[in-house]
């Protein structure tokens, strides 16, 4: 089985040197007063592409303003970032590498003074502030900005993104009906609640090509009381990929879960493995 990890594998129409990913971290370092891509990030980026890696991601990629889940993570959501983007990856490209971006907004989960959510309940832990609830021309707005950064993304040259659909950023707020209470098409149902998500795949393949690989990080389980449960993420597996969706990274926990989206060194490795499975 071990082996079988550093053969080739096939993603959409991507080959990966071997099955290795190395998942999008917001690290919090390595952009400008802009939140662009700086020296730092790229010499980051360029030491792990060496290490023989087959796919990895630049974490927490803001698709707005108001969707930072830390202050100095990279910014997706102005094309004054592609340049520092495309030296990037053009740095990267020679280790044969795959190189993704994750986009993600934050959503009740930033560490922003103004928070927006689907509905206006707080995060129940680690983040903490009022939140609004989104209107519907906001919610139209966003998806388009996901659409238009994963147009950026392709602009400065990245084989794929990933949506970040877990961990209790705004796209899992829509999902889990702890945090998802409209009454409107974008809460109630379960259809109604992937609505979001789906609008924003259509926007991506419209902007950023049907060809460009997409992968989602969805939550197998978010563990907490009346969150989004595997029994919903087995019902949504199939519709995404019927979407288009190249891969499904999954994951679980969300802020104030019982179990901890980012393990200790202590917890058995493969702890979301039965998720996947």
């Amino acid at each position: 089985m071990l082996q079988k990890l550093f053969t080739p594998i096939q993603i959409a129409n991507m080959t990966s040197k071997n099955r290795l990913l190395m998942s999008a971290m917001s690290i919090n370092f390595g952009v400008d007063e802009n939140c662009c891509v700086t020296e730092q990030l790229v010499e980051y980026f360029v030491r792990r592409a060496k290490g023989g890696v087959g796919m990895m991601l630049v974490g927490g990629g803001s698709v707005h303003p108001l969707g930072q889940e830390l202050p100095d993570l990279p910014q997706m959501y102005n094309d004054d970032c592609i340049p520092a983007l495309k030296d990037m990856v053009q740095k990267v490209k020679p280790y044969n590498v795959l190189f993704g971006v994750q986009l993600m907004h934050g959503g009740r989960q930033s560490y922003l003074p103004e928070k927006v959510g689907p509905s206006a309940i707080p995060a129940p832990a680690v983040v903490k502030g009022p939140v609004r609830a989104l209107e519907i021309h906001e919610i139209k707005e966003l998806v388009s900005c996901f659409g238009d950064s994963a147009r950026r993304c392709r602009d400065a040259g990245f084989d794929f993104i990933e949506i970040h659909g877990a961990h209790g950023y705004l796209i899992t707020q829509f999902l889990a009906l702890n945090s998802n209470i409209r009454t409107d098409e974008y809460g109630g149902s379960f259809e109604n609640r992937c609505r979001f998500l789906f609008e924003i795949i259509q926007d991506i393949r419209k902007k950023a090509g049907a060809d460009f690989p997409v992968g989602i990080r969805i939550n197998g389980n978010d563990y907490i009381e009346n969150g989004w449960e595997l029994k919903d993420t087995v019902r949504l597996a199939p519709l995404l990929e019927t979407a288009g969706i190249a891969y499904l990274h999954v994951s679980g926990g969300v802020y104030g879960s019982t179990e901890l989206t980012i393990p200790s060194m202590y917890t058995p490795h493969g702890c979301f493995v039965h998720l996947a499975e």
